[in-house]
């Protein structure tokens, strides 16, 4: 996924939430973000490449509600592996996606979806596996699952494969 598919989903569900704002940024770019304290519910999805680099990096987000800070790497690494220092209330340390998959974007946008509307990472153990592989079709399925806002994105949702 790319920055503006990114956006596409985000803007597809997150209307329909308590979440009033939401970037896409380098990882660079979102350090300098994530020190400042939100007005309001935020999600910011990073791309792991800081701003003058090329290529493709790994999608990872960080979603701020109220006093909670919550991280989320499909990898399970930690937030301080990418130096975002900031305070961070929850965590997933779960290894979910399969090295070489290129997956990272979907779990993001499920992750994110998938807490702002239960408000927990507890439950992610539950409906993943030790099998990283097998993860990666499971996270599709759920994907599939989310209700947008909008109906053209259901379309969208339906041609997603595992990489």
């Amino acid at each position: 996924m790319n920055t503006s598919e990114i956006y596409r989903f985000l803007d597809g569900f997150l209307p329909c939430t308590v979440i009033k704002s939401w970037l896409v940024l380098p990882l660079d770019q979102a350090k300098l973000k994530l020190k400042q304290k939100p007005k309001h519910p935020r999600v910011i999805v990073i791309n792991t490449l800081k701003s003058n680099e090329n290529g493709v990096g790994h999608w990872i987000c960080c979603i701020q509600i109220n006093t909670t800070s919550v991280f989320f790497c499909s990898f399970g690494n930690s937030a301080k592996s990418y130096g975002l220092n900031h305070h961070i209330t929850m965590e997933n340390v779960l290894k979910l996606q399969a090295i070489g998959s290129i997956l990272c974007g979907v779990y993001v946008i499920w992750f994110i979806y998938y807490f702002v509307m239960h408000r927990s990472v507890k439950p992610i153990k539950k409906l993943f596996k030790r099998n990283t592989r097998q993860n990666d079709k499971i996270v599709v399925k759920l994907f599939k699952k989310i209700r947008f806002c909008k109906s053209s994105f259901r379309r969208t949702i339906k041609n997603v494969q595992v990489g």
